[in-house]
């Protein structure tokens, strides 16, 4: 209901059901929070019976929308002619949506290195051109018995199947609908070869593409990624890392000082030794960047304004202690 057309849609359904007494107390209302200015408006928690009715609106909505992978608005490092935006490309083209055959795309590489996004954003692009779409996303420190369950019956309600059942039937359930179903299918964080057991049906149906993440570079004990070199066009990819400016320009929107700034303080040169030590790792810049921003040693408004009274000696410590981190 944060969508203003939605809820413009459901006050426009709760005034059809409103008396005339009730439309002319509501319209007194708004003009007396009109009269009295912006500060004044409150907006009241609505009826039960509103409420009841606004939550299985909103049930009934999501069951219908497409499942899709949440990703900031503006994605530092995939403006434009950028190697991340060049990547992406020739992944979009290996995977091919509009040829015949299964394929599947496996990014490989360090934790922090960008595989996640990189899978977010080509699952988001791919979506609109398939029936059916589900992501699984596992934990780092491995899954058990109860945390593969969950993510297969996660996988299950998006397809619009039953999620009751122990895991072997639920793998059952996916793989029986797999074969004989055009489907986009999102894994995420794959370490182990028994994960991938557990999750990853042997056949697929022609046209599907698959998508997997993870630590190692293939898993050639699992019988499922054996399955999965033998009869699909496996493509195996690297993220490439961000480029200087790319970094320089998330390193900044975490810890919030402009180059005014940094000239001021004398951290220029840090900054670039913590560029330098990250090496384009997205996920190095954005803890680095977050610990500078919140530490106690500094200080920043929203805006990115230096508290002044801080010290310039402890900010640079601040720093130090990231770079040598």
């Amino acid at each position: 209901l944060h969508n203003l057309d939605a809820i413009s849609g459901f006050q426009a359904v709760r005034r059809q059901h409103q008396t005339p007494q009730q439309q002319q107390q509501q319209q007194q209302q708004q003009q007396q929070q009109q009269a009295a200015g912006p500060s004044s408006r409150v907006v009241s928690p609505p009826k039960n019976e509103e409420w009841q009715l606004a939550r299985r609106v909103v049930a009934e909505a999501l069951q219908q929308l497409p499942p899709q992978a949440y990703l900031p608005p503006d994605l530092v490092g995939y403006e434009p002619g950028t190697p991340q935006t060049e990547q992406f490309a020739e992944l979009m083209a290996d995977l091919a949506v509009d040829e015949p055959g299964v394929r599947a795309l496996w990014l490989y590489g360090p934790g922090g290195v960008g595989k996640t996004t990189l899978a977010m954003r080509l699952y988001n692009t791919l979506r609109s051109n398939f029936p059916q779409a589900a992501m699984m996303q596992l934990e780092l420190e491995g899954s058990t018995q109860e945390q593969l369950c969950f993510q297969l019956q996660r996988a299950l309600e998006k397809l619009r199947l039953p999620t009751d059942g122990s895991l072997a039937e639920l793998l059952q359930r996916l793989a029986d609908f797999v074969r004989h179903n055009k489907v986009l299918l999102l894994l995420d964080n794959i370490n182990h070869s028994q994960q991938l057991n557990d999750l990853l049906p042997s056949v697929f149906s022609s046209g599907s593409r698959i998508i997997i993440t993870s630590r190692t570079k293939e898993l050639p004990s699992s019988r499922s990624y054996r399955a999965l070199a033998r009869s699909t066009q496996l493509v195996h990819a690297m993220p490439v890392v961000l480029s200087t400016a790319a970094s320089k320009a998330l390193l900044r929107s975490h810890h919030g000082l402009s180059e005014q700034h940094l000239d001021a303080l004398g951290l220029s040169q840090l900054e670039g030794d913590v560029l330098q030590a990250c090496g384009g790792w997205p996920l190095a810049l954005q803890v680095i960047g977050g610990a500078l921003f919140y530490g106690d040693e500094v200080c920043c408004s929203a805006g990115g304004a230096v508290d002044k009274h801080q010290p310039t000696t402890q900010i640079t410590q601040q720093w130090k202690v990231c770079v040598r981190w």
